[in-house]
């Protein structure tokens, strides 16, 4: 499936925490069907819920690791994007058993802060993005649409272990 650049637009578009600006890209501009979001945090979900949704990606939940694998079990997911702190294991740990147990899945983890550590860990255990947000959710938003356009025209965006902050 070829894109072109008029198959991404920002609109202003009302989201569940009231009117902002959020990217939107028409219903067949990513060739992603379903994606399954683990995340305990409602507030975190629903955004990424409404984002997702809003560009034509049909969104399952689970809330801690063994919900998700689970899930991918009974309907597997063609993208997983899990926090990186769930409540019980690390999404590395779960990013890692997914991987042993299914291992075409596509994986991305998101983090508040990206260390060298985790840039490593990531490339070992065949986490296709790291997304380090900041803690802001409009800012994951913005993560995960700008790498699903990228992902779209096969671009690799893998950050080199030097872009990531030192520590750990």
């Amino acid at each position: 499936m070829s894109h072109t650049l008029s198959d991404v637009a920002v609109l202003p578009t009302p989201t569940v925490f009231g009117a902002k600006n959020i990217m939107q890209v028409k219903q067949d501009a990513f060739p992603l069907a379903n994606a399954a979001v683990v995340e305990h945090r409602d507030e975190v979900f629903a955004r990424v819920d409404a984002d997702l949704s809003a560009w034509g990606i049909q969104v399952s939940r689970a809330t801690s690791a063994n919900e998700a694998i689970r899930l991918h079990y009974r309907r597997p997911a063609e993208l997983v994007v899990a926090h990186s702190d769930l409540p019980d294991e690390t999404g590395w740990l779960f990013a890692c058993k997914l991987r042993l147990a299914w291992p075409g899945a596509r994986v991305w983890v998101y983090t508040p802060r990206c260390t060298t550590r985790e840039q490593v860990l990531a490339d070992f255990i065949g986490v296709e993005e790291v997304l380090a947000y900041g803690g802001d959710l409009q800012r994951l938003s913005a993560e995960v649409f700008e790498r699903l356009v990228v992902a779209s025209y096969s671009i690799p965006t893998r950050l080199p272990v030097s872009a990531c902050a030192e520590g750990e």
